[in-house]
């Protein structure tokens, strides 16, 4: 798109500083679309923040595919023969400043209230730390899911090679102990259970994990993972405190047992308080533990290359820095022919 820019732009001037008001607003916009989408893309996924990037990715090429249109029907200033002072004022920079932060945080505001923070509005979502360093965590968490998860769902869009290589398995580990079927060491981990036969005893086909961890945020999937108790009204058997009628069973009740819910007669069970009993194989604490190394698994699995990508976009911000000092004093020197 970049490299069109010189046949998009119809306008008998090619500084902004002449151009006319169509101009300015469509860059204003274009900046916001582009600073909306980069935040977004780190961010977890919902419903309200989908819409917000499409609409984000619609102003963005707005921006080029309306240029011809609106750069010929604007009205520019007719360039002096001699530059002087300032093309913009103190006051007016600050301005545009203000009002560009405006347009970005305001919508990111809007949307930040989520359909997974207004169903947990009215809870205390537990709190979990992820590390991604923490390659025991990882691969206790790696355990856990192909263990207790994968015979339902899939991670699709992981494989076993590049998990085990991250997590710093050796591959013949990993085969001999965490693949359950003649998969080999560079297949995409799937799921063992049919489609058919899981809407059959489920009424739908378990979703792939792939991507819970940016679904949804590592306290909500720890609290969510943390809140089964039983429930002999369900078929399974179980309920969940979080996510009401889930249709998925306790797949840890072994390791944590029995827990009730004492909703203290409300009928409402984000109201209802937890007991375990403590009849599983694992204590309170081995079983939070565990847990906690379930979601950084998740967490990482979502993108692996978060860590690196966050390093990456340190050196990129540095470099930006140093790009925009040369090219200012680059403009300076050019400056100097017009004074």
């Amino acid at each position: 798109m970049l490299f069109l820019l010189p046949w998009l732009d119809k306008s008998p001037v090619k500084s902004m500083r002449y151009k006319g008001w169509y101009s300015r607003i469509a860059l204003l916009m274009f900046v916001v679309s582009f600073i909306i989408l980069g935040y977004l893309g780190t961010q977890t996924v919902s419903p309200a923040k989908t819409l917000l990037a499409q609409i984000a990715t619609l102003g963005y090429f707005a921006y080029f595919f309306a240029m011809p249109w609106y750069t010929r029907v604007e009205k520019t200033t007719e360039p002096p023969k001699r530059l002087t002072g300032r093309w913009i004022s103190i006051p007016q920079m600050v301005g545009s400043i203000l009002l560009l932060i405006f347009l970005v945080v305001v919508p990111l505001m809007l949307v930040s209230g989520s359909a997974e923070a207004a169903s947990a509005s009215n809870l205390d979502l537990e709190q979990v730390e992820t590390d991604f360093d923490n390659k025991d965590s990882l691969q206790r968490g790696f355990k856990y899911y192909m263990n207790y998860c994968v015979s339902c769902h899939a991670l699709g869009f992981a494989r076993y090679e590049r998990t085990a290589d991250d997590l710093e398995i050796p591959h013949d580990l990993v085969i001999a102990n965490l693949v359950f079927d003649d998969s080999l060491i560079g297949d995409l981990i799937e799921n063992s259970m049919s489609r058919e036969y899981a809407e059959a005893a489920f009424g739908a086909a378990p979703p792939d994990l792939t991507l819970a961890g940016r679904v949804h945020t590592a306290n909500w999937l720890y609290t969510y993972l943390k809140s089964f108790y039983n429930d002999p009204s369900r078929t399974l058997g179980t309920n969940n405190k979080i996510f009401p009628n889930v249709g998925m069973p306790n797949v840890l009740y072994d390791l944590q047992g029995d827990v009730t819910c004492d909703n203290h007669e409300t009928g409402d069970p984000a109201q209802c308080d937890l007991y375990a009993e403590g009849n599983g194989s694992m204590s309170t604490e081995e079983f939070d533990t565990a847990v906690a190394d379930l979601v950084n698994f998740l967490y990482y699995i979502g993108e692996p290359v978060r860590d690196h990508r966050q390093q990456i976009g340190i050196w990129v911000l540095l470099f930006l820095g140093v790009l925009y000092v040369l090219a200012a004093l680059m403009g300076r020197e050019y400056s100097k022919d017009y004074h």
